[in-house]
């Protein structure tokens, strides 16, 4: 009997200290190892077919990095802070996250109360710190950055997933924050294409990117005059369609916007229409050649939005 009553009372202990280990993971928030880790899909919305940036299309490279941030949950049943936590893009919209050695980096989510998880491409800095300053990140769309393989750093894109609980998958839709500018060009009437460089120049190239918020701003500071925007367009092979698109931050032009083309030894200058350059609009614009002049005629937004056209000629320059 007292061996028994010993057992019972050692028993009792064991079963006491599991309670308490239990209850102490409760007010501690450490994640629940026992459940799963999240499960992330990323769509991506608002695309058109002109190039092959994240400004363009609807799929992920393989390599494609976000960064997940969980919002500090308010019933109390927190889990540890996740901020910034870095996933790679796998098969085609879904995310892992990215372990180095025996660190897991998965994002837990426990308790019966909902989350909400925000996340933003490109992803910058480190896991558990925000980017920048407080997230804030300084931007620069200099012609550096507006070649085919250098758009995608300045593409930024974010996405917010509310409400979601242990167990369900995270769909994020991500949103363009930026505003791009597509130029096509054709010639008529006996016109003909050629290499071509093109110079822009009252454009607000600097500005932000708040990884938090997903609102990207240029800056209120006075554009410098003496800042252009360079691009270097080729003549396709064969019978393809001259294109030139360049990624901005959302900006209020006036009609002091000029286009310069050098092509064929001759200078054509244009001013853009005076427009506002909206985060996750699309602006293209025709470029026509007819010598003497060039036209520029704002085309209908697309497929994002859609505008009134815009006409505007400029001749050769003597």
């Amino acid at each position: 009997m007292k061996t028994s009553m010993k057992n019972m009372y050692v028993m009792a202990v064991l079963i006491a200290m599991v309670v308490a280990a239990c209850s102490n993971d409760e007010v501690t928030g450490q994640p629940d190892k026992s459940s799963s880790p999240i499960q992330i899909l990323g769509n991506i919305s608002g695309m058109n077919e002109q190039n092959s940036t994240r400004a363009i299309d609807t799929t992920w490279g393989t390599d494609d990095r976000i960064g997940v941030t969980v919002a500090e949950n308010l019933s109390g049943n927190d889990v540890d802070a996740y901020i910034n936590i870095q996933y790679r893009s796998e098969s085609g919209n879904s995310f892992r996250a990215v372990n180095e050695g025996s660190t897991d980096n998965n994002i837990y989510l426990k308790g019966d109360a909902g989350y909400s998880l925000s996340a933003y491409y490109p992803y910058m800095g480190e896991n558990k710190t925000l980017p920048g300053t407080d997230g804030v990140l300084t931007v620069n769309t200099k012609d550096e950055y507006q070649t085919t393989a250098k758009q995608p750093q300045i593409d930024f894109l974010f996405a917010q997933a509310d409400d979601v609980h242990k167990g369900d998958p995270v769909e994020f839709t991500f949103a363009h924050k930026m505003t791009k500018v597509i130029f096509k060009f054709k010639a008529i009437n006996g016109a003909t294409l050629n290499d071509m460089t093109c110079y822009l120049t009252n454009l607000q190239l600097n500005g932000t990117f708040d990884v938090t918020t997903g609102v990207a701003a240029a800056s209120s500071e006075p554009v410098d005059p003496k800042q252009e925007l360079k691009l270097q367009v080729a003549k396709p092979a064969g019978d393809g369609q001259m294109i030139a698109s360049i990624i901005l931050l959302p900006q209020v032009i006036a009609n002091d916007v000029l286009l310069e083309v050098k092509m064929n030894n001759e200078t054509y200058t244009a001013t853009l229409p005076a427009q506002e350059l909206k985060a996750g609009w699309a602006h293209p614009h025709n470029v026509t050649f007819e010598n003497p002049a060039m036209t520029i005629k704002k085309a209908e937004i697309e497929p994002w939005e859609v505008e009134d056209d815009k006409d505007v000629t400029a001749s050769v320059t003597e």
